[in-house]
């Protein structure tokens, strides 16, 4: 994840990168779901890996909420410790 904050902020364009991240993740399900029953173990592998990429990049989603809506309109949220 580390590279994937590297990117976006050379880039200076969060939304760019999240939309590529899930039209990757879109793809991989549409090729999953073309493949048929049994798809050949690579390719499985391929697409499930992408699709986990995807689910875990998705903490983007709070990124470009703080980045494009005022804070007053976002909110924080504290965790306090019992």
């Amino acid at each position: 994840m580390f590279q994937l904050s590297m990117i976006t902020s050379r880039l200076d364009s969060i939304k760019k990168i999240y939309t590529l991240i899930h039209l990757n993740v879109l793809s991989s399900w549409v090729g999953l779901f073309l493949s048929g029953v049994n798809p050949p173990f690579i390719m499985a592998v391929v697409f499930l890996f992408i699709i986990g990429f995807g689910n875990g990049a998705s903490s983007l989603t709070f990124v470009v909420v703080r980045k494009y809506f005022p804070i007053e309109e976002v909110g924080v949220v504290f965790i306090a410790q019992l």
